[in-house]
């Protein structure tokens, strides 16, 4: 059993009262199937601005938690840091503990298997989106910091991804007559930032990147999704795959309203930093 597991084995279940929007057992599922592909750049890309931010704390973690580990090469770039001395690495499935050269859980982050103040810093690189409580993880990711200890951590926000919302929720009601969400909305910055002092996160800093992002088609931006296991994990009824005459309505909606000036379509992200530090101990 790894140092900081808790002996418990697990902390006290989610309350049922939280509205469940995800389905964490297909979150996983997608998510494991995406550790054998190669991560977007965006991923890596997020991992790196999280450990720039490290670095402008003068933090050095003997201890660091990464949450969301999936891709080798990730895992690889937060284990190089030259201030992390000791790295551990929640992944959704055993299969993706093949691809975490590190020290490696196997665990959700709605259930973080870790005893108390297990670890000086958390790292979470697009990990924590897709979790039906998350208040209730900020909670628990305070909980396993020692006094002093850093969270950082990255999450699609706003208006992300709005036009592909847009465009399938029409196609889909043009051509079946009913219509189910499949991309999910994601909070506002204010609201991300407000739940780091409520968890009890000190000097709490949210900040917001907004980019346009380009895509040569709607296919391409629905594998990229898939290849960083974004794509399905909402609990709905209506499958996860497209009917065809859906899909092409969907791409003539976008092409049509949303072309990139470079060709193609264009995305919208919107990705939110959040910082927050545990108040220090008694000296």
């Amino acid at each position: 059993m790894h140092a900081g597991v808790s002996a418990a084995g697990r902390p006290p279940a989610a309350s049922s009262k939280v509205p469940q929007l995800f389905d964490r057992r297909a979150v996983r599922r997608r998510l494991a199937r995406s550790a054998r592909m190669e991560p977007p750049d965006l991923l890596r890309a997020s991992a790196r601005m999280l450990l720039e931010r490290l670095d402008e704390f003068q933090h050095s973690p003997k201890a660091c938690l990464l949450l969301g580990a999936r891709h080798r090469s990730l895992v690889h770039a937060v284990r190089r840091h030259a201030r992390i001395d000791h790295l551990t690495v929640l992944t959704p499935d055993a299969v993706c503990t093949v691809a975490a050269p590190a020290e490696a859980v196997v665990g959700d982050e709605e259930l973080l298997p870790f005893a108390a103040e297990a670890f000086d810093a958390v790292l979470a690189p697009l990990a924590l989106h897709r979790v039906n409580d998350l208040p209730g993880t900020f909670v628990q990711i305070r909980r396993i910091l020692r006094p002093g200890g850093l969270f950082l951590a990255s999450l699609p926000a706003e208006e992300t991804l709005r036009e592909l919302r847009e465009v399938l929720l029409e196609a889909e009601a043009a051509t079946t007559g009913g219509a189910a969400l499949r991309v999910p909305p994601f909070a506002d910055v204010q609201t991300l930032g407000n739940l780091l002092p409520r968890a009890g996160f000190a000097f709490p800093v949210a900040d917001i990147d907004r980019r346009q992002l380009g895509f040569k088609s709607v296919g391409v931006l629905l594998r990229t999704l898939a290849r960083a296991g974004e794509r399905g994990g909402l609990r709905t009824s209506v499958a996860d795959r497209l009917e065809r005459p859906t899909f092409l309505e969907a791409c003539r909606l976008y092409e049509a309203r949303y072309p990139h000036h470079g060709g193609g379509i264009t995305a919208s992200l919107d990705l939110v930093t959040l910082t927050g530090q545990v108040p220090p101990g008694p000296r």
